[in-house]
């Protein structure tokens, strides 16, 4: 009896935290891959002088945190292959834009990765977008 009454209470408890969840806080929202649109595309990340000097190349893999109105509100960088990189990648993803996402009449916040690829060749830079999962 006991068990199964910590059972109720939990599920109750994860309830009302879904439910009082969005009184004074901003819900992080996981779309789809097919709701993500990208409405204005970044420029290209710039690569950094002393990278390339110093023949740093490489993956960047960034997660980035969309706003309620479709900007970038920031930027985190998962995984680099020289901090530099990284940074330069996160520089030119903010500035992207996306089309809101809006359920119900109600706009949310939602997260998706993006992942820069820096090569030493005559168009060193590249962007491509990968599902947030």
């Amino acid at each position: 009896m006991m068990r199964i009454y910590q059972i109720l209470l939990s599920g109750y408890c994860l309830l009302a935290g879904f439910v009082f969840a969005g009184e004074g806080h901003t819900m992080l929202f996981k779309p789809m891959s097919n709701e993500i649109v990208v409405e204005q595309a970044p420029p290209p990340p710039v690569y950094p002088a002393i990278s390339r000097h110093l023949g740093e190349a490489g993956t960047v893999q960034l997660l980035l945190i969309v706003g309620e109105d479709g900007t970038v509100i920031d930027t985190q960088i998962l995984s680099a292959s020289f901090p530099r990189l990284g940074k330069a990648c996160a520089q030119a993803m903010g500035q992207m834009r996306f089309a809101p996402i809006v359920r119900n009449e109600t706009s949310y916040q939602f997260q998706t990765s993006i992942k820069c690829r820096f090569r030493l060749e005559a168009d060193a830079s590249e962007a491509s977008s990968i599902p947030a999962k």
